[in-house]
């Protein structure tokens, strides 16, 4: 699996979650994101060894019908496809904004 999928794979599963969850104005949850990796856990071409490093984290809790994305098909452009791929949380954060049914 190359690490796009499993980019694409972890943020799905998480938006899948993420969009399984009611919420309410009374409800809150801590979410805790730790990078528990060793620091020789990426083993590089030249013999060297670096830490995985965690990209910029981005969650959404919604109340709306409308998924963020469908399997299997193409991304809509808002700044989901770029968070999976690169890491930039500020495009889909700002697609979002104003959205009816963010919470």
């Amino acid at each position: 699996m190359s690490q796009r999928t499993l980019r694409i794979s972890v943020l799905a599963m998480l938006l899948l979650f993420m969009g399984g969850v009611s919420a309410q104005a009374d409800e809150t949850f801590t979410v805790r994101i730790e990078n528990a990796s060793a620091k020789d856990a990426l083993k590089l071409s030249n013999g060297k060894t670096e830490p995985v490093t965690v990209a910029p984290v981005l969650y959404v809790i919604h109340t709306n019908r409308a998924p963020l994305f469908m399997s299997g098909e193409p991304d809509r452009g808002k700044g989901l496809e770029a968070l999976a791929e690169d890491g930039p949380t500020g495009p889909l954060a700002e697609s979002l904004k104003g959205q009816p049914g963010i919470v």
